[in-house]
């Protein structure tokens, strides 16, 4: 795998290998490992899928970003505090994919990006299992059942992600939710399979969190 980051008209990405070491240095546990990767392998498969039905696409960009999406988690607005890390770092070709992860508003008639491959893929993770949307959000709302503010985010972002699937599906011609199963054959997810097998060094990762705190998702 290549070293060097890719350099398309001046928006840095990093590659999977830069991508991987940044997250590791991050000092991620496993759990967050393993969904990071998780959510890149779908976001790819659902690129691949754009990318037959003639959507053009940085199929980097898609694999770094959703390998990334996740790296400021624990910080207070986290898509945004992630984004911010990766322009230090450079790598400003993927800085609206990891700010749009959680909150995504799109035009009905704007072309499917990059960024809603990313968003859409994570909303089809829950922790490191593929799961259909529904699924996704119904889980949080039993999570956030006693919580009324958070409860009016989760059906905010539920409709925003709706939206997006029923984007997704149009453009692919396809259910999102079955591609998001399949594998793609693409040399990045087939790359990316390899990382959820080969984790880091041990001592760059923390200890696996208490069955409570596993689970990653916010309303």
């Amino acid at each position: 795998m290549a070293k060097s980051s890719a350099d398309t008209g001046g928006a840095a990405v990093p590659t999977l290998d830069q991508a991987a070491t940044l997250l590791a240095e991050k000092g991620v546990d496993k759990g967050l490992w393993a969904h990071s990767v998780m959510v890149a392998i779908v976001a790819v498969r659902l690129a691949a899928a754009l990318q037959r039905a003639g959507v053009e696409l940085d199929m980097n960009a898609v694999a770094a970003g959703g390998l990334l999406h996740d790296i400021a988690k624990g910080s207070p607005k986290h898509a945004h505090a992630g984004a911010h890390l990766l322009e230090e770092a450079g790598y400003n070709g993927i800085m609206e994919i990891v700010a749009r992860h959680t909150e995504f508003i799109v035009a009905a008639d704007a072309p499917v990006s990059e960024a809603e491959a990313v968003y859409l893929a994570d909303k089809l993770v829950r922790r490191d299992n593929i799961v259909p949307l529904e699924s996704r959000f119904e889980h949080a709302t039993t999570r956030f059942a006693g919580d009324s503010k958070a409860l009016a985010a989760v059906t905010r972002r539920r409709a925003q992600a709706i939206f997006s699937l029923e984007r997704m599906a149009k453009a692919i011609g396809a259910s999102p939710e079955e591609v998001a199963q399949s594998p793609s054959g693409h040399p990045l997810e087939n790359a990316l399979d390899a990382m959820m097998d080969a984790m880091p060094d041990p001592a760059l990762l923390h200890q696996q969190p208490a069955e409570a705190d596993v689970d990653r998702e916010e309303p």
